[in-house]
């Protein structure tokens, strides 16, 4: 574990799923919120809910695919592509069928979150190190994953609106993918350079 704290990746897979799981996890709690804001609710609010799922678990099914063929960082580019989108969809299209349209590609986008997360470590420290790392990183990114959702809140009651939280959301994914830049991930078949594989 020492040897991990002093890598520079380590400190950033804990941002990079901090960012990635408050866009997701601030969205899907606010959702329903901000469809009621627009005038939607009942039957058609729930349905969004299930578009969401659905398309979350083909997404799962896809990104894992991706993963092995384009690499853990084009994939996730991917999946933080798709999660930027969907905020700017629910930012320029306040009406049921853009909140449709915003659901599918949160979906898919919010697939990629979950392989992306527990790979991160595995790639870069290996598989015997996945216990370790995820151990440390996970408190790391608890303050900025369980705040999304409260701040989301708090900035719709103070501007009236959740068009700053998608503006914001939107930041923490381009956050995510510069993350994923710096990140050093060896090549497949290469073996991890940090020394706690060893």
């Amino acid at each position: 574990i020492p040897e991990m704290l002093r890598t520079e990746s380590f400190w950033w897979q804990p941002l990079i799923a901090a960012c990635l799981l408050a866009v997701t996890l601030g969205t899907l709690a606010n959702l329903s919120l901000h469809a009621k804001d627009l005038g939607i609710t009942g039957q058609r609010t729930a349905l969004l809910y299930s578009v969401i799922a659905f398309c979350s678990f083909s997404g799962k099914i896809v990104m894992g695919h991706l993963m092995d063929r384009i690499g853990l960082r084009r994939s996730g580019w991917i999946s933080a592509g798709l999660l930027s989108a969907a905020m700017m969809a629910l930012y320029a299209l306040p009406h049921y069928p853009g909140l449709l349209l915003a659901s599918v590609i949160l979906g898919f986008g919010f697939g990629g979150v979950t392989p992306l997360w527990s790979n991160m470590p595995a790639r870069t420290f290996g598989a015997r190190s996945i216990g370790r790392a995820l151990g440390v990183q996970n408190p790391l990114h608890i303050p900025i994953t369980a705040s999304a959702a409260p701040l989301a809140g708090w900035i719709s009651d103070t501007q009236g609106s959740y068009d700053g939280v998608f503006i914001i959301y939107t930041g923490l994914c381009a956050v995510a993918a510069f993350g994923l830049y710096r990140l050093r991930i060896p090549r497949p078949g290469q073996t991890p350079r940090s020394p706690v594989t060893h």
